[in-house]
This record gives C-alpha cells, structure tokens and sequence, in this order.
C-alpha cells in the first residue's frame, strides 16, 4: 500500500464561527470560483445536484433549497443526490452542507473522473451514504487572514480542531482524519487509498443510518435481521463492487434480486 502525496493549489480558506472563551472568532475568505448546485436529471431516472469548483455560503442555501423542496422519502439514500467535483472552499460552508446531508440522510457521489479535495472531504463526511470512484484528497486548513500573530493563530487552531473533531464524531467519522488533514501542509494534498477511507469511515453507509434502513428492511421482507445479512453477504461475494456505468447497473440489479428478490 502506499500513500501519494501531489503539490496541487487547492484553497482551503476558512469561514467558521468557532466559540472562543466568551467571544467568536471569524475566519473569512473570500471564494475564487463558485461552486454549482442545481438539479440536474441523472443516472437510473434519478435527479441530482452536482457540487463543483469553490465550495461557498451560497451553495448551502442552493441544496437547501432544493433538499426542502423535495418530497419527503421514507428510505434513507433515496431521492436527491450530491455529485462532488470540488478542489474545497469555505470550511463552515461544507460542514454546514454535510449536517443538511446527514439530516436529510442523503447520497454523496465522487464519479471516477471527479475529484473531491480539502473541505470536500467534509461534505463526503456529512453523507450518510457515499459511492467513490474518483480522486479523495486531504491537506490542512488555512486562514487567509494575513493580520495574525501566534497567539491568534494558536487560538484559531485550537477552535477549528475543535469543530471538526465534533464534526467528525458527529458523523461517526474517525476523528483521526482530523488529524491526518492537519499533518499535510496547504501548498500539498495526501490522496487517500480506499483502504484509508474505509479506516476513517467515509465509505459506502454511515453505521447508524445502515442499522434503520436493515431495520426497515427486514420489517418490509417479513424476515429476521440475521436472513437480511445473510443474503447481503451473498450479493456482495457474487455481485461486483461496481457503482457506475453498465457494470454498477449489473452489480446493482444482481445485488436487488439476491436481497430484495426484485
């Protein structure tokens, strides 16, 4: 196994409110280019909003917009989904999209030809489910405020460790990641292996989201929870791992009929 680190220019500028004693601290900056989120028609007759460029405060309205405007789904993953194509952006931004995805117990999608970097990471945390074929790639986040000493810098820090360890538990995703992205330096990235993702917990169904839909399953199949686990076994050992294109169709169909005998 081995970890490739790329020198990319990839910003990660800041825009959390963190809690500071009895006062908040801002870090602001401003985007280079703004990131997309509208409804588009995508693949298996399903809509999707695509999330690209700089991630921004406006691009969270934008999805919740469009994630309110929905019908209501009863299955967790089902309806809308992400589809990431981001280099990062606005710290707050993408925690703040994350939390809606996770409300909303929705998909995030990272296509083989996409690439999802810095703060992206962080809307990948959110979802509760997530299909990665693409490029997943971490590094440290920055201020661009250039008006700092190393007592303020010290305390901004300290803040943003803060939120996104709590973040990242909140999402029942590994802490550590935290520190993996603080290890990597602004100006270079550490793309992750899939092995790695499935350590920090940002691969395929959040824990607690996967135990309601199996619940929901298993009560809509009239079978035990163990029946239920046993025939996901045996899709997964004789459907594939693919998710996109024809053979994610295939795999997809072979996985509904061995579980769901559709």
């Amino acid at each position: 196994m081995f970890t490739i680190f790329k020198r990319l220019r990839v910003p990660m500028q800041l825009s959390i409110l963190a809690r500071i004693v009895a006062s908040f601290v801002v870090f602001s900056g401003a985007s280079i280019e703004s990131a997309v989120a509208a409804v588009e028609p995508c693949a298996n007759n399903r809509a999707c909003l695509r999330l690209s460029g700089t991630i921004t405060a406006t691009d969270y309205s934008r999805i919740a917009s469009a994630l309110h405007a929905e019908p209501p789904n009863s299955r967790p993953g089902s309806g809308l989904y992400l589809i990431l194509d981001s280099n990062g952006g606005d710290v707050g931004a993408a925690m703040a999209i994350g939390r809606l995805l996770r409300s909303k117990q929705k998909l995030a999608l990272v296509p083989r030809d996409a690439q999802c970097i810095s703060s992206c990471v962080i809307v990948l945390a959110g979802a509760t489910h997530r299909m990665i074929s693409g490029t997943v790639a971490i590094h440290r986040p920055y201020s661009i405020d250039l008006n700092t000493n190393p007592t303020m810098a010290q305390k901004r820090y300290a803040a943003l460790r803060g939120e996104l360890i709590k973040y990242f538990s909140d999402m029942n995703v590994a802490t550590s990641l935290f520190y993996a992205m603080a290890a990597i330096p602004p100006e270079s990235v550490r793309v992750l292996t899939m092995s790695e993702m499935n350590a920090f917990g940002l691969v395929d169904v959040d824990p607690a989201s996967q135990d309601v839909q199996d619940a929901m399953d298993a009560r809509r199949l009239g079978i035990s929870r163990e029946e239920l686990v046993r025939r996901k076994a045996s899709a997964n050992a004789m459907c594939g791992t693919a998710c996109e294109g024809e053979a994610g169709e295939r795999a997809a169909m072979c996985y509904r009929s061995i579980v769901y005998g559709e």
